[in-house]
């Protein structure tokens, strides 16, 4: 089956060729670890089997968080810590778009206006919520940016996970009224006008036919108190755009097939499209180093996490039962056993492991060079 590194193996120099100098680092090194993942070339460890003394091989992922085949556990774990922060109660998912003639000035200035989309849409909403005509009080908010659409093509967004509950100035329970957060045409007004002060301070320039252009917030209520939502966000949180199973056919024509659901039908479609856009529209999703896609705010920010546990206590007292969310986390994965290649033998003695590059070409018969043993 087709993935996004065996893509990239086929065609990634030539990509590389054809745009030069106009790669971003941070392509060019995704392009890198992804290709190299769980090879030699990444290091790995060695085991011999106890019975017939068979060497088994497992190699290092590259833990570029643009990589398909990578960060399973971290995604697990992040999921896992969330779950246990949440309140039982009702949850709002929000959804903050741009207008389409926005993408190019923010996909030319990543950097600067990714956070500032971020701080306006978390901004926006808590300001809302402390009005009295609606919530009344200090919410947690979980923010996430997302920047792709199914089939891939530039969309930056953001997404935030609310609580229908918070608390007011005396520390005590105020809640949203039922399937009503808070009015989507004042929210949209409020982000549009914190975007553009935000974006103008960053760039150092008027942009005043932003308030011409139409803007898209959406907010609803979550099923199942917030946990497919957040299943959801955690899926993308270490990975970018497409999963290897979703690619289905690469061509020998140079095109690669893969399939997407339909947001209006909820069918699933497949798309054909040339190996470099394809590449270049999987790079596009690559963020800069170092920049931050998730944000906690409110009541779910790191130093207010006291102020979360009472916020839970006090809807956990409202609703007079247990907290059905934090029992078991919902996204276990089933690892593999490390079992000999040629008996099948589960008894494998742990040998050592190899630096990076020193793998690639060793016979399966003997460990690779250099082997680091361990106590």
């Amino acid at each position: 089956m087709p993935g996004v590194a065996d893509i990239l193996r086929r065609h990634g120099q030539e990509y590389l060729r054809r745009f030069g100098d106009r790669v971003l680092p941070s392509h060019r090194r995704a392009i890198h670890d992804i290709v190299s993942c769980r090879t030699g070339a990444m290091g790995g460890q060695v085991w011999k089997c106890s019975s017939c003394g068979a060497y088994e091989y497992r190699f290092h992922s590259c833990r570029n968080r643009a990589c398909p085949g990578c960060q399973g556990e971290q995604t697990d774990k992040w999921f896992a810590a969330r779950e246990k922060e949440m309140v039982n109660t009702t949850y709002f998912h929000l959804v903050f778009t741009i207008p389409e003639e926005l993408r190019r000035i923010f996909r030319s200035n990543q950097r600067l206006l990714y956070g500032v989309l971020m701080k306006a849409a978390i901004e926006a909403t808590q300001e809302l919520a402390r009005d009295s005509h609606f919530l009344g009080g200090e919410i947690a908010v979980l923010a996430v940016l997302h920047t792709w659409t199914r089939t891939l093509v530039y969309h930056p967004h953001i997404h935030i996970l609310v609580p229908a509950v918070g608390l007011d100035a005396n520390d005590e329970l105020v809640r949203a009224r039922d399937n009503f957060f808070l009015p989507v045409p004042a929210l949209s007004k409020l982000f549009r006008g914190k975007l553009r002060s935000m974006a103008e301070e960053a760039l150092g320039e008027r942009l005043p036919w932003i308030k011409k252009k139409e803007w898209v917030v959406h907010c609803k209520p979550t099923a199942k108190n917030g946990k497919g939502v957040l299943r959801y966000l955690a899926r993308y949180m270490f990975r970018q755009g497409i999963t290897n199973s979703r690619i289905l056919i690469h061509h020998d024509d140079g095109s690669v097939t893969f399939k997407y659901k339909d947001g209006k039908t909820g069918a699933w479609k497949q798309m054909t499209l040339p190996a470099m856009e394809f590449i270049r529209r999987f790079l596009q999703h690559v963020l800069p180093r170092g920049l931050h896609k998730v944000r906690y705010a409110g009541l779910w920010h790191p130093s207010r996490r006291e102020r979360l546990q009472r916020l839970k206590q006090l809807a956990e007292n409202e609703s007079n039962r247990p907290n059905e969310l934090c029992h078991k986390t919902s996204m276990k994965r089933n690892i593999p056993s490390l079992k000999c290649p040629k008996c099948g033998c589960e008894e494998l003695v742990h040998l050592g492991r190899f630096r990076r590059g020193q793998g690639q070409f060793f016979p399966s018969s003997r460990p690779p060079p250099k082997l680091e043993l361990v106590a």
